[in-house]
């Protein structure tokens, strides 16, 4: 499991709860605060609906999208991941799942609503991560659907690698 230590605060990103219910686009700030906290039942629900947001033209794409199936899913990986819920100013915008190895860390989710796309903040936690695994002299390792190309973008933006592949994912690696 990963603790993720050291990347729990951060600066703080002003009227972020304004832009998050408009339809202003929200640029990120230098001075960004995202949180991770433990997610509980209470949250499971919310983090559905932004699992199938966030995935639901990647999934269609290839294999089509079946509400029911897709529920069943989330409702066994519920039950075994250990997630933690992303929030910005004090706002639940998505989830994040990272395993901690004695020789790497693998991000095994990583999931924003939607309405936050675009806006950093993905790439301010990949980025932390990264740090992380820096100081520790270990890689971080992930795999990305296929069909998910803005994902893939940001991952070879952040210098991670193609490293191998199966029917519907890549796996990707950033080195220290």
């Amino acid at each position: 499991m990963c603790s993720l230590t050291g990347i729990l605060a951060f600066a703080v990103l002003r009227d972020v709860y304004r832009f998050l219910q408009s339809d202003e686009p929200l640029e990120m700030k230098d001075d960004l605060m995202y949180t991770l906290r433990p997610a509980t039942p209470a949250d499971h629900e919310h983090l559905r609906r932004i699992h199938h947001a966030a995935f639901h033209d990647c999934v269609s794409a290839l294999w089509g999208w079946d509400e029911a199936v897709q529920n069943s899913m989330w409702d066994s990986y519920i039950q075994t991941a250990i997630l933690q819920v992303i929030e910005v100013d004090g706002q639940s915008v998505g989830y994040l799942e990272a395993n901690r190895e004695p020789d790497h860390i693998f991000v095994a989710n990583i999931a924003l609503d939607p309405v936050v796309h675009g806006r950093g903040i993905g790439t301010r936690i990949l980025r932390d991560i990264l740090a992380e695994a820096d100081t520790a002299a270990i890689p971080v390792r992930l795999d990305v659907i296929k069909t998910n190309t803005r994902a893939r973008v940001l991952y070879e933006r952040l210098g991670f690698a193609w490293i191998g592949e199966n029917e519907s994912h890549d796996t990707m690696e950033h080195l220290p």
